[in-house]
């Protein structure tokens, strides 16, 4: 895979929120060896599952195909996330604070 190299400065901070097929691993670390601070944002599958049968935006089977993936790749997702993996979404469903995961990524008060 190739990627031309990303512009050295950019006007305003960027952020991709990117639920990623897992084919797509080898290019998420691409981009990370050229700059983008990839962060995977995980919790509770279970409280996740019930959010997604609430959300009704996609089939459950579009779901369960993706967790398996997600699970089936847990080792090297983890390997390669490391610090970066944050678990967001709480057992009871609701999420963590986002400006203690602003905090955690960034190590600073929001």
């Amino acid at each position: 895979m190739h990627l031309s190299k990303p512009p050295e400065n950019l006007d305003c901070p960027v952020v991709l929120d990117w639920g990623y097929p897992m084919g797509w691993l080898p290019f998420v670390k691409a981009l990370h060896s050229m700059g983008v601070v990839a962060w995977w944002f995980d919790g509770d599958r279970a409280a996740t599952r019930r959010r997604f049968v609430l959300r009704g935006t996609v089939p459950m089977h579009a779901l369960e195909a993706q967790m398996q993936r997600i699970t089936a790749a847990d080792k090297e997702l983890r390997d390669f996330y490391g610090e970066r993996w944050l678990d967001i979404v709480r057992a009871d469903g609701t999420s963590r604070d986002w400006e203690d995961v602003y905090a955690l990524m960034f190590g600073r008060s929001a």
